[in-house]
């Protein structure tokens, strides 16, 4: 009977164990590249909003720093800003509304000619 417990509370140890592991596994090698491929999906389509908005707007509206785009996907936008990044970037007539009403949860920022800055 004793036997029997000790062998149950080792194979209970051992699943948890290689749970933990896979865990880990999971944390620092497969979520890192689907971070790096989801950042890389947004900022190429946030690269196509730019040439879009570019298309209809002049450089001047481009340097105010608006929103070109309130849902790249479902919780993404993406917004034009400077670098360095100036007060008028962040004025709520040049943000994003879906960002500043909690709508998207993430954004894309390029500069005003459209090179990807940051992704957040």
């Amino acid at each position: 009977m004793r036997n029997s417990r000790i062998k149950i509370v080792l194979l209970v140890a051992g699943v948890a164990a290689v749970l933990v592991a896979l865990v880990v596994f999971y944390v620092q090698y497969i979520r890192p590249v689907m971070i790096r491929n989801e950042y890389a999906t947004m900022a190429h389509r946030a690269e196509q909003a730019y040439r879009q908005y570019a298309a209809t707007h002049s450089a001047e509206d481009l340097s105010r720093g608006p929103c070109i785009a309130e849902n790249l996907v479902s919780g993404w936008v993406a917004d034009i800003v400077h670098n360095p990044r100036q007060a008028i970037d962040d004025l709520p007539q040049n943000q994003c509304t879906n960002y500043l009403n909690g709508t998207a949860t993430h954004f894309v920022e390029l500069d005003p000619q459209g090179n990807v800055i940051r992704i957040h």
